[in-house]
């Protein structure tokens, strides 16, 4: 499970997920058009992770955004509401 806080977010954005074992994620941010805004890998460590996503933001427009976690055996995806 991941959460996304807040949502509906205007300047800062926090990634929330829980993972079992250390591993590496990839992360996709996707426009309301569908088009690849940023990609980024991390690392996740026993239980709970959070990233601060707060660049991403000043760099979308306002409107919804998919977010997309690939891990090495799972697949996460949530979409947010950006306010400017």
């Amino acid at each position: 499970q991941i959460i996304l806080i807040p949502n509906p977010a205007k300047d800062n954005l926090r990634l929330i997920m829980n993972a079992d074992s250390p591993s590496t994620a990839e992360i996709s941010i996707y426009t309301q058009t569908g088009i690849l805004a940023e990609r980024r890998k991390i690392y996740l460590t026993t239980g709970q992770n959070t990233l601060d996503l707060s660049g991403i933001c000043n760099k979308l427009q306002s409107g919804y955004h998919s977010i997309l976690i690939r891990t090495d055996n799972k697949v996460y995806s949530e979409k947010f509401l950006v306010i400017k």
